[in-house]
């Protein structure tokens, strides 16, 4: 098959199922998190978001997060990627020895403040702690940070957000030190037309976000 002028050759699939999939979920015992960790890497998957270093207090589902880490050891080929929401988390998945930190942030104002209890404003602060955290780590070679921008393709509360607009927020976090952005389907909103659109925007905006600084999380809950 001929790829596109301007398309990358190939994409990396990241499996965040044992955390996104379960973190809602009532919880599950760290031994079987990692069984099914096992089992993802065992059938190819080389990207798992294996844990969140979160309150357990807050969300149940995540605790021992420490614990699954570290019963998944590094292996050639192998990125172990842990979400944080603060420095406290990340201070957390550096001891424990993640390959990468996931952070979040929202493009909408309402969402981040309904989810995290912080304007965007205060998540981008949130995020620079993070990034100073990780870049610290392993004696000052750093740990990758991922930053995924919620509501990317449109809000339940304020709708529709302007391509331009996640854009802007995606290339301020860029330059803010993460190394990747991943635009969220948060609430299954997106269509074709949509995707095309932020990519676009994406790509007009600024070389730090060119393809091979960008991920996707869709969803199709609404059958778009």
């Amino acid at each position: 098959m001929t790829i596109p002028a301007g398309l990358p050759a190939s994409v990396v699939v990241r499996d965040v199922g044992p955390r996104d999939g379960l973190q809602p979920e009532a919880p599950v015992a760290v031994e079987d998190r990692v069984r099914l960790i096992d089992a993802l890497v065992a059938a190819g998957v080389a990207h798992v978001e294996v844990a969140a270093f979160v309150s357990p207090k807050a969300v149940p589902a995540m605790a021992g997060a420490a614990e699954v880490v570290a019963a998944v050891p590094p292996r050639p080929g192998l990125l172990r990627a842990a979400l944080v929401p603060n420095r406290r988390g990340a201070e957390g998945a550096v001891a424990a020895g993640v390959d990468e930190i996931t952070v979040t942030i929202s493009a909408s104002e309402t969402y981040n403040q309904r989810n995290v209890r912080m304007s965007t404003a205060e998540s981008e602060g949130a995020i620079a702690e993070v990034v100073a955290v990780a870049g610290s780590a392993r004696g000052g070679d750093g740990v990758p940070v991922d930053a995924v921008v919620s509501c990317a393709f449109g809000s339940p509360y304020e709708g529709e957000i302007a391509p331009d607009e996640v854009a802007e927020l995606a290339d301020r976090v860029r330059r803010a030190g993460v190394a990747t952005v991943t635009l969220a389907d948060t609430t299954g909103m997106a269509t074709p037309r949509r995707v095309h659109e932020v990519l676009d925007a994406c790509a007009q905006r600024s070389p730090a976000l060119a393809p091979e600084h960008l991920g996707l999380h869709l969803h199709d809950t609404r059958g778009t």
